[in-house]
């Protein structure tokens, strides 16, 4: 048996201390003084602590975009070269240029960016004439506006003053004398009421009157009847005046489209109806029309 070999206790040792120093962090410190180590922290902590401190790179880059942004908005609005220097107007017929521009009320150096078009839009609107207007700008200093007119489409009669009025029934113009290319509507007011002057540029409502432009469409597809004017009561009962005197008493709005219909068939059919030799036609009940000559109804009158 082979003798054994004895242990040296003391080579272990400095070959453990030898490991140790391997795996020492280089940052650790070794001496009599205590060895430092890295503590592991949390992302939360981590977030934490750099929100604490200041990123002063990122301030200071935000103030330069800040003063930036306020140099370029200063050199906007107080440029001289977007000054508004021209306005053209389009789509004008019997409304003036003039007129537009004082309801535009453009003063002198007004910045074309700032320049407030819708609010601009809704004032030129505000003119009786003006359906419709569009506003645009076109840099550095053009101004464009388009401008589309109310049509007319009838003249109302209203107190011995005449208004033209667009299909929409939007009073837009009154004069003294009714337009004669236009069909005309009398409304017939009860002298003991008082009622207010209709407005311009806003649409006239009354009884009757709804009623009374269906018939002037009704007239305009049936050419054998010539239509002078529709009169319209205080109480919105309509009476179609033909050229030559006779009348169409229609009542009430109730059943306008039968009526109209039973009046179309009377056109075609009577023949007195059609020359317009009857007095006038009671239609109220249009299923029972009354038909009224003209001689019976002259043989009637007092002294005849």
């Amino acid at each position: 048996m082979d003798d054994e070999m004895p242990h040296d206790a003391s080579a272990d040792g400095e070959a453990a201390a030898r490991r140790a120093a391997k795996q020492r962090l280089p940052h650790q410190k070794q001496g009599k003084t205590r060895v430092r180590t890295r503590q592991l922290l949390s992302p939360e902590d981590v977030r934490r602590r750099n929100r604490r401190r200041p990123n002063y790179a990122r301030a200071a880059l935000r103030l330069a975009v800040v003063a930036l942004v306020g140099v370029c908005a200063w050199a906007v609005f107080r440029s001289p070269r977007l000054w508004v220097r021209m306005v053209r107007v389009d789509g004008l017929q019997t409304v003036r240029a003039e007129r537009v521009l004082e309801r535009l009320n453009l003063r002198p150096r007004t910045n074309i960016v700032a320049l407030p078009a819708h609010r601009l839009e809704e004032t030129l609107e505000r003119e009786p004439a003006i359906a419709r207007a569009t506003i645009t700008r076109r840099l550095p200093d053009y101004v464009f506006v388009t401008v589309r007119e109310r049509r007319p489409a009838v003249c109302i009669k209203r107190n011995r003053v005449f208004y033209t009025a667009d299909s929409g029934l939007v009073l837009f113009r009154k004069e003294r004398v009714p337009d004669p290319a236009l069909p005309l509507i009398v409304l017939r007011t009860d002298p003991a009421a008082v009622v207010s002057e209709p407005r311009l540029g806003k649409r006239i409502f009354s009884p009757g009157l709804v009623g009374a432009n269906k018939c002037l469409l009704w007239a305009t597809r049936h050419p054998e009847f010539p239509l002078a004017h529709v009169v319209v009561d205080p109480e919105g009962k309509l009476c179609l005046n033909r050229k030559g005197g006779a009348q169409i008493q229609l009542g009430s709005g109730t059943d306008l489209t039968k009526k109209l219909n039973m009046l179309a068939l009377l056109l075609r059919r009577r023949d007195e109806v059609r020359t317009g030799a009857v007095a006038y036609v009671n239609l109220y009940a249009h299923d029972a029309p009354a038909i009224f000559p003209r001689a019976a109804v002259e043989a009637d009158e007092p002294g005849s």
